[in-house]
């Protein structure tokens, strides 16, 4: 219904001059004619959400000028916007892109007659047109104005001149008239010193010029309410003020319940032409302002046509958007759902009919909505003229990698052949592709798809003879065992090993057949292979179906999937499709960390162990499971009360743990949620294995039933509350979402058109409740504030984290009370998309705009971080890149990332590396602060100028030279590389013929420097080989110590100081001949120094006789006080006599007096004592031994002559006669006391007597063992009662 004008017989038409200038209407904008920040659409958060007065826009916080302008208002030299001094007159101020009304029929150009108001309570006067002539300047002093008013709206039968001059004496004012649009209309004019007397003079003139107009306005049935206002209060103002008629036509259609077809009231307003179009602006503006925006589904068009829609007329749906303030949301539609294109026959074009759930919506106010629905329905029936279908054959494991993620953009298929692909879903059996397109391009669309599909090599993975003889048939196993490694993340494993993708037939009954695909043959069969493996590690016998009712899926993996797990080492998988079996894996013991698919075959205990456990896990599930039927009952429930009884249930019902809840099936969505109610199911169905279960629930539905029935009979009681009207947007809540759940949680129906009121009709208790809400809620957003913050939309995913890690513990740290909304853009950065949760249609959101929202404290908070995180990326985000060659990116690298992490360390910056290059060249990419970039970037530069300067030689040497050449675990090699500049691994540097080769060749690979090193290096290493002599030197074995070293040192650093190799013999050999080899003069120095090391220094000799030898040494404490001297003792390779036997027949005299466990203690003696004489020496020993004492560098010549003293003393004492006693203690524990704290006892009785006592065990003791003395016999004997005089102490201590 478009908007008319009836005018007078005498005006029966407007010319096109006319109607052009009216369209081209100037807008002068005022602080009052913008939205206001506050009126910012924003979504509820999932939390209580707290309001907050609007704040200004921008990162620092301080107002924009829209809102500073507000602080202080600066009239314009005229301001007509003074309702009491100049009554409300004149024309719109901005051109109108949308018509204004909500018709049914609207259509898409401007009407002929364009509103006259800006929408603000007080519209300019100016009128639509250009500003010419005197009143686009205004002097000081004085206010000027003026309306337009074409020729066949004047009254003919007035005098212009005498209306002028009579308001001219009236007003005191300046009149006139202009002609303009090149004489079909007319501009009236007025100036004067008060602002007031202006405004009065123009609407005088108005009124005695013109003639009277009717003008039709259509405006939603909902808004008349509000045009009426209470009372009739806004018509009667408008009637007083304007001198215009109004009144309203009421729509007598009852109520529809969709957005397609919503009632039209149509308001009449009779007037002068200037009056009838402001008050007509009023209505329109008061209408926008409290009509709630509308979502319009378009469900009669078929979704093959929406790729065009959005795609080659992507232009005119986004102007649609832009002139109508519109939210257009077109579906993607590649994959066929429910129902697949039609064929056609041959020769005819198809006939596409709508069909499925997803459709356009058009977001935003009714008849925009409506207008574009009939320009979008337009281009529609364009594209059935145009588009043909074609049917393409492609194996169904190659759909998903022709259009959509992991394929090509549908959109760009599009615009490189003009044409769409509609592809199956994954559960049809079928290998059909459709091509939607003009029939001339369609042969484009078929050689672009057969180039995608020759891009993937797919292997197929048969395991119908695998699994022949599983119990419910091949198919359904390969089906379960394929949800299983789908549970386990194959597809990603196999996606990051071999670059190829698994593709599992979704339909349960379909052929039990897989396929891998991957862009690399060689990649695609070596998945093929890994996957016949893991197959083949899960036979039948590890895999077990369950059939139980589809009731119990949705509670059993909750219930007992860990059990089985723990208790039986098996995984359940819950099928979604009612029809399936629970599947049963065995998978062993649960174990630390991730559980590793195996790749081998089972062995037969393996299998027979896996069959077992299964089974055991089955009789558990089905032993868990009540053993009775699942029972249904009906309970009729009116459809109207289906969702009150919905949320009863959810919130009713309590389940004990281990128990089934009964179900409640409320009928099929769509039809219980559709347009026509009365359609829907008047019952409900309940079902449960106890029937005592489904009684109790029953009894409450129906109970509940009885307390809804009446509370209809209250839902008369009407109760309202003042709410502050810049936040019933936000009482609204995105798409209704608030208000909604308001409704829901109170059960009563809330009205918020009325400003500043909020109308709740419900159960009175009820209805209070829910103000009570509504009012603390208004409370709430008093505090909120609003900012926007400019981040670039480079730093978001920093920001955001992954996962929204990063923004969940921001909102966590401020208790979840700010929102915090970035922007949405779309795949194909459509502007159309870049609409955040936080806004909604004509509040799109720029894609570097953040937008934050809650209490101030806590926003403020929210956006002091995100700012300081934002100044931190910006100071780390820096960016460089680096080319280098692809065989350079290895030593890059280094061995397990050693060098670029070391790298990494130096700089501090990020060094990203490529896993593969396509070319040469690989792009590196540094990545942090700018001198940490700038830093890694000349080191990469630097090297990678380097490795463009390698080179490559090749020489030749013997074979017989490559074992000496490459070295001990190739240290030679290695050596030569490193000295001569080259990379760490020396294969990178230096190559080998293969083992097995016959050949002599070396590969020499690095910068001119660095090889012509490496060749030097190699070729003199040769030429030694080959001027090579070996002499051997002959060294004592007890010397080929001097010449090993710790660790082998001293030999590798005669090796190298002298260019040779030394062979030295195993001391197990007892060799004594070292080989040297290499050149002649290295060897002949070599062989020098050998001699020279080991060379024996002259020492002082002492002759001791051999049977006084192990005496002299006293059990060698002597060779090693002298070892402390650093004297050695050499014997001059003599070998040291035996050692004695211990006579030990006098230690079994007198044992008897060792008291025994039983005897009495009192009379039991402490101690046993024996003495004897002893003879020093072997008897069977004769002659002498050389002692020759060799001091080291250090050792001074009197050192050596005091070890030489005491050598002498010690012989001389050996020779004196020696007795030797055994003394035993009865308590053994006492021989602590001997020895004293850290031996200071022992040491002084030695000391003092001169002997040599020794007590067994360290001071522990056990029993039988004895404390020795050697001495002379007196000395022996004091020795003795100093012992003794210890333990008494010890004893009577």
């Amino acid at each position: 219904m478009a908007s008319t004008v009836e005018a007078s017989a005498a005006e029966n038409s407007k010319t096109p001059a006319q109607l052009l200038a009216e369209q081209h209407a100037l807008h002068h904008a005022t602080v009052e004619d913008t939205d206001d920040e506050d009126d910012i659409e924003h979504p509820a958060p999932s939390h209580s959400e707290p309001a907050a007065e609007a704040a200004t826009n921008g990162t620092n916080g301080t107002m924009s000028a829209k809102a500073a302008g507000k602080q202080k208002e600066k009239p314009t030299v005229l301001d007509t916007q003074d309702e009491e001094a100049f009554p409300t007159l004149g024309t719109a101020t901005k051109t109108s892109a949308k018509a204004p009304g909500w018709g049914v029929k609207g259509s898409l150009k401007t009407p002929a007659t364009p509103p006259l108001s800006s929408g603000a309570s007080t519209p300019s006067l100016r009128p639509a047109g250009p500003q010419t002539g005197l009143g686009a300047v205004n002097l000081p002093g004085t206010n000027r104005d003026h309306f337009d008013i074409e020729i066949g709206e004047i009254d003919k039968k007035k005098s212009i001149e005498k209306v002028l001059a009579d308001v001219k004496r009236k007003y005191r004012v300046t009149t006139g008239v202009q002609e303009i649009n090149a004489g079909k209309a007319r501009r009236f004019y007025a100036e004067g010193p008060q602002r007031a007397q202006v405004r009065q003079a123009l609407m005088d003139i108005s009124k005695a010029i013109s003639v009277e107009q009717r003008l039709s306005i259509p405006i939603p049935a909902s808004a008349s309410p509000i045009i009426i206002g209470k009372g009739g209060a806004n018509i009667r103002q408008w009637e007083q003020e304007h001198g215009v008629k109004i009144n309203i036509e009421r729509d007598q259609r009852p109520p529809s319940t969709g957005s397609e077809d919503p009632r039209v009231d149509v308001v009449e307003v009779r007037g002068d032409a200037a009056a009838t179009r402001v008050v007509k602006q009023k209505i329109v503006d008061m209408v926008k302002r409290n009509q709630p925006k509308i979502n319009l589904p378009m469900r009669g068009i078929p979704p093959e046509f929406y790729p065009f829609l959005a795609g080659r007329h992507a232009a005119e749906i986004e102007q649609l958007q832009q002139d109508r303030d519109l939210d257009i949301r077109i579906p993607k539609y590649h994959q066929w759902q429910a129902q697949a294109p039609p064929r056609a026959a041959p020769g005819a074009r198809p006939t596409f009919v709508p069909h499925g759930d997803s459709h356009i919506v058009l977001s935003g106010e009714q008849e925009a909505a409506t207008q574009a629905k009939a320009a979008i329905e337009q281009l529609v029936r364009q594209l059935e003229e145009e588009l043909s279908l074609q049917e393409h054959p492609a194996e169904q494991a190659l759909h998903p990698h022709i259009v959509g993620e992991r394929g090509m953009d549908p959109a760009e298929f599009l615009e490189r052949t003009g044409c769409a692909i509609v592809v199956p879903p994954n559960h049809e059996e079928t290998d059909e592709i459709h091509i939607i397109g003009p029939e001339d391009r369609i042969p484009e669309a078929v050689q672009l798809l057969d180039q995608l599909m020759a891009q993937k090599h797919n292997r197929p993975v048969d395991l119908r003879k695998q699994f022949a003889n599983a119990p419910h048939g091949p198919e359904r196993h390969s089906r379960a065992l394929a949800r299983y490694l789908q549970q386990k993340a194959l597809e990603r494993e196999f996606m990051n090993a071999h670059d190829s993708e698994i593709f599992f037939p979704a339909n349960p009954n379909a052929a039990p057949n897989w396929a891998v695909v991957s862009s690399d043959a060689q990649k695609a069969v070596s998945a093929r292979n890994d996957l016949m493996k893991i197959a083949s590690a899960f036979p039948t016998s590890r895999i077990q179906l369950v059939q139980t009712d589809p009731f119990y899926h949705p509670h059993i993996e909750d219930m007992f999937a860990q059990q089985l797990q723990q208790d039986h080492g098996v995984v359940m998988i819950v099928p979604e499709n009612d029809d399936d079996h629970i599947v049963l894996v065995y998978e062993g013991p649960p174990q630390e960390g991730p559980f590793t698919l195996p790749r081998q075959r089972p062995t037969s205990p393996e299998q027979r162990e896996f069959e077992r456990a299964l089974q055991a896990a089955q009789e558990f599930l089905l032993g868990s499971i009540p053993t009775s039927d699942i029972t249904a009952t009906e309970l009729p429930v009116p459809s109207q009360h289906h969702d009150r009884v919905e949320r009863f249930v959810r919130n009713q019902q309590q389940t004990p743990a281990g128990t089934f809840p009964v179900q409640v099936d409320f009928g099929p969505q769509r039809e219980r949620r559709s347009a026509h109610p009365q359609q829907a199911p008047q019952n409900i169905t309940l079902r449960g294995p106890s029937q005592e279960d489904i009684e109790a629930l029953r009894q409450q539905i129906e109970a509940f039933l009885v307390e809804v029935e009446r509370d209809e009979k209250e839902r008369d009681y009407v109760t309202t509350c003042d709410f502050p009207e810049k936040f019933v947007n936000k009482l609204v809540g995105k798409n209704g979402a608030n208000i909604r759940a308001l409704r829901e949680k109170h059960d009563v129906e809330i009205d918020v058109r009325e400003a500043g009121k909020v109308k709740i009709q419900g159960p009175q208790k009820k209805a209070e409740a829910c103000k009570q809400e509504i009012i603390k809620l208004g409370k709430t957003f008093e505090d909120e504030v609003s900012y926007s913050i400019m981040v670039d939309p480079k730093f978001h995913g920093e920001l955001i984290g992954k996962s929204g890690e990063n923004l969940t513990k921001l909102q966590a740290r401020v208790d979840n009370l700010v929102r915090i909304d970035f922007p949405r853009v779309s795949r194909g950065g459509d502007a159309s998309d870049n609409v955040s949760e936080a806004g909604g249609p004509g509040q799109r959101q720029a894609p570097n705009e953040i937008r934050i929202r809650g209490p101030k404290a806590k926003a403020d908070k929210v956006r002091e971080e995100l700012l300081s995180y934002t100044q931190h990326l910006q100071d780390t985000s820096h960016e460089a890149t680096v080319s280098v060659h692809r065989d350079q990116v290895r030593s890059l690298i280094g061995r397990g990332g050693s060098e670029l992490e070391k790298l990494r360390a130096e700089t501090g910056a990020a060094v990203d590396v490529p896993n593969k290059a396509d070319g040469e060249r690989v792009t590196i990419t540094i990545k942090g602060a700018k001198a940490s970039v700038d830093k890694a970037r000349q080191e990469i530069q630097k090297r990678s100028k380097a490795f463009d300067s390698i080179v490559t030689r090749t020489i030749m040497v013997d074979r017989k030279h490559h074992r000496d050449l490459i070295g001990s675990k190739g240290s030679n090699i290695q050596k030569i590389v490193h000295d001569a500049g080259g990379p760490e691994r020396s294969a990178e540097a230096v190559q080998f013929p293969k083992q097995g080769e016959d050949s002599s060749t070396l590969t020499i690979r690095g910068t001119a420097d660095v090889v012509e090193k490496i060749v030097t290096a190699i070729q003199s290493f040769v030429d030694d080989k080959e001027a090579q002599v070996t002499e051997v030197v002959d060294v004592p074995v007890d010397q080929h110590r001097l010449l090993i070293g710790t660790a082998g040192n001293i030999r590798k650093s005669i090796e190298q100081q002298y260019n040779i190799s030394l062979d030295i013999p195993r001391r197990e050999s007892g060799k004594t001949g070292v080989k040297i080899a290499g050149r002649p003069d290295g060897v002949a120095q070599a062989k020098e120094h050998i001699i020279n090391l080991t060379k024996q220094p002259e020492g002082t000799t002492i002759m001791v006789p051999r049977s006084l030898h192990h005496a002299v040494a006293n059990d060698g404490r002597i060779f090693r006080d002298l070892s402390r001297q650093g004297i050695k003792v050499d014997h001059k390779g003599q070998q040291p006599p035996k050692k004695p036997a211990t006579n030990d027949t006098s230690r079994n005299l007198n044992t008897a007096d060792t008291p025994l466990i039983t005897d009495d203690e009192s009379a039991a003696p402490t101690h046993s004592f024996n003495i004897t004489s002893m003879t020093l020496g072997s008897g069977d020993e004769t002659g002498e031994i050389p002692w020759i004492l060799i001091g080291g560098r250090d050792v001074k010549e009197d050192t050596i002559a005091k070890a030489q003293q005491q050598i002498e003393e010690a012989i001389e004492r050996a020779r004196e006669p020696k007795h030797i006693g055994y003394l035993r203690l009865a308590d053994p524990k006492m021989h602590k006391h001997v020895i004293g704290s850290k031996g200071a006892t022992i040491n002084r009785i030695r000391k003092e007597t001169g002997c040599d006592i020794q007590v067994p065990g360290g001071g522990r003791g056990n029993d039988g063992e004895e404390i020795t003395i050697i001495g002379p016999e007196n000395g022996v004997c004091h020795a003795r009662d100093l012992i003794l005089q210890e333990i008494e102490k010890a004893g009577g201590d």
